[in-house]
């Protein structure tokens, strides 16, 4: 991992999560893009931790997650970077597979 400093470093810690970070426009694009589509319900599915922004909401409607969100799945307007990180050392957020089943 090379942080800004330029220093290249091996991290610390696993971590197992996505950040969905588009604009308004590349948000309903997206929507209409079968490759974005399948990364969106392939992290629902692998139970990835799932940091957003409001704008990529579009995508969650048209894959059908949005009727599924979760405790590991947080919207970054109301939430830090950090908190996403540290709620991704959990590596897998596995209650969301049970839920999947019943």
């Amino acid at each position: 991992m090379t942080p800004s400093g330029g220093t290249t470093r091996a991290a610390d810690e696993k971590i197992d999560g996505v950040a969905i970070v588009v604009s308004a426009e590349n948000g309903q694009a997206f929507t209409r893009n079968k490759p974005s589509q399948d990364f969106v319900s392939d992290a629902v599915a692998y139970a990835k931790f799932i940091a957003s922004t409001q704008t990529a909401k579009p995508l969650f409607d048209v894959t059908g997650i949005a009727g599924q969100m979760d405790e590991a799945m947080m919207e970054l307007e109301d939430h830090s970077a950090k908190e996403f990180v540290t709620l991704c050392r959990s590596l897998r957020f596995w209650d969301r597979e049970k839920s999947l089943l019943d």
